[in-house]
């Protein structure tokens, strides 16, 4: 089995157009055909569709069951399929799975395991790491980064979509807590009737968080809720979206042209490579704001933002 983590596999179920049961542009032939010619293995004999008959659950189950090293290579080679075939290639997404690709590679050097927290024996919550020092050390940060990571991986297989939302709400909360960013858990305003997720305070500015973890794409009528949060709040508030799964395609451009330019955007590819200590979370928002504040983009990847160190 390959050590694709949930996250991973939305990036790369993204990046193939698996939802609707297909894989880029192959037909079943051509996709039998390229996936022996790229890794020896017919998806197409019996017991090779334990997973479904679609060329989209042929390549989960291949997921599921196939090593590291041979999962590496065809994806791999799907990246390359994608970038030959495709008339505007989303290189963003591209470069990010095939970082992806890479890290199950043969030789690939992981970075070395950090110890782990155990959840607060006292805490309503067991699956959610224990609270955040006010003043953490560097281990302490890498520690309790750690185990967020974990409680975030295990929350892709919560089966109760309101309690893993509210474990989202706490995981961030606590993430904002450890780079030591001014933040306030959920809470309702205007006599009850509005709910906000979270809400945090960067260099004099507020933002309003809206959290969500569905199967399904967010769309422009729900960052809309968000904007109207935002509008009804002071000058200086902006709006944060956070939304595990993505958003569909036309949200980012219904976003940059809206004259008040007023809520980013963060997927949850972000939020892993923060509590992976690939990036610091202010490092994350401030290149966020740059973007927004000089080119009007609602979202940059965090792949994009590390490449601009250079």
């Amino acid at each position: 089995m390959a050590n694709l983590t949930y996250v991973d596999k939305l990036q790369l179920e993204k990046l193939f157009g698996m939802g609707s049961g297909y894989v880029l542009s192959f037909s079943d032939r051509t996709f039998q055909e390229f996936i022996v010619d790229s890794v020896g293995i017919d998806m197409y004999t019996p017991g090779m569709d334990a997973g479904g008959a679609s060329k989209a659950k042929r390549l989960r189950y291949f997921w599921k069951v196939q090593p590291n090293h041979l999962v590496s290579r065809l994806l791999l080679a799907l990246c390359d399929y994608y970038r030959a075939t495709e008339s505007e290639p989303n290189q963003t997404l591209l470069s990010e799975c095939r970082a992806i690709a890479l890290r199950l590679a043969p030789g690939h050097s992981a970075p070395p395991p950090q110890p782990s927290i155990r959840p607060n024996p006292s805490s309503r919550e067991p699956d959610v790491p224990a609270p955040i020092p006010e003043s953490p050390s560097a281990s302490s940060i890498a520690a309790q980064s750690d185990a967020l990571l974990k409680a975030f991986d295990e929350m892709a297989y919560c089966s109760e979509p309101l309690r893993r939302g509210f474990l989202l709400e706490n995981l961030l909360v606590q993430t904002f807590q450890l780079h030591q960013v001014d933040v306030v858990r959920s809470f309702r305003r205007n006599n009850g009737s509005e709910q906000i997720d979270a809400a945090f305070k960067l260099e004099g500015w507020h933002y309003l968080v809206e959290c969500r973890w569905r199967e399904k794409l967010a769309d422009t009528r729900q960052v809309d809720g968000l904007r109207g949060q935002v509008q009804r709040s002071g000058k200086q508030t902006m709006g944060l979206f956070l939304a595990i799964n993505g958003w569909s395609s036309h949200v980012p451009g219904n976003l940059k042209q809206n004259p008040d330019k007023s809520v980013l955007l963060m997927d949850g590819y972000d939020l892993r490579v923060v509590l992976e200590g690939r990036i610091m979370l202010r490092e994350l928002l401030f290149a966020k704001l740059t973007h927004f504040n000089i080119e009007g983009e609602p979202f940059v990847s965090v792949t994009q933002i590390i490449a601009d160190r250079g």
